[in-house]
Order: C-alpha cells, then structure tokens, then sequence
C-alpha cells in the first residue's frame, strides 16, 4: 500500500514538472550612441509580475523561472526612451540578448 501510494505521489510530481517548463533570459543593456553599459534598467516581463534591474556591468537575468514561450521584455530607466523587445522561451533553456540598446531621450 505504502508502495503504491509513493508511486502515485512521483507520478502526479511528474505530471505537473511536465506541464510547468521554465526557461531563463539574459542579456545586456548598452546606451545606443556611446556603447557604453548601462546600469539600474528596469527589465520588466509583460503580464507577469516578474522584474530585474541591469548590473553595474548592464546585465540582467531571470533564471529558470520565465514560463516557456513568447514573452515581451519592458526596458525603462530615466532619461532613456522605454523599449520593448519580444523572445521566445525555449523549455528549459536560455535567451540571451546582448548588447540591447537604449536610446537616450533629450530632456
């Protein structure tokens, strides 16, 4: 009984770790003029709440834990133009986007 009550418990674990996929994305964030990295942009993910902020070095990441498919990246930090920047998640895989650049808005 004990046996078989196991089995069902990895079953059903299996069955759910099956239909929840998750990849990662990463990527850089550089100013569009001067190639330089930009550091504190907000990297939003449209219709989830989920959010990073870019590195001292402009990187940004979310790992293991962006559903599989499309998503759309929101980029924003004052002073920049807001961009958008659609990716396909790949099933426990990674998107890197290097070397996204942002446009710095005159004031």
């Amino acid at each position: 009984m004990k046996n078989n009550l196991l089995l069902f418990f990895v079953f059903i674990f299996s069955l759910f770790s099956t239909f929840s996929q998750n990849g990662t994305i990463t990527g850089s964030v550089q100013d569009d003029k001067s190639n330089k990295t930009i550091s504190e942009v907000k990297v939003l993910i449209q219709n989830l709440d989920m959010q990073s902020f870019s590195n001292s070095e402009g990187v940004f990441n979310f790992k293991n834990n962006v559903p599989a498919g499309k998503q759309i990246l929101l980029f924003s930090k004052y002073g920049y133009e807001n961009k958008s920047f659609e990716v396909i998640v790949p099933e426990n895989g990674t998107v890197s986007i290097d070397k996204l650049k942002l446009k710095y808005k005159i004031q």
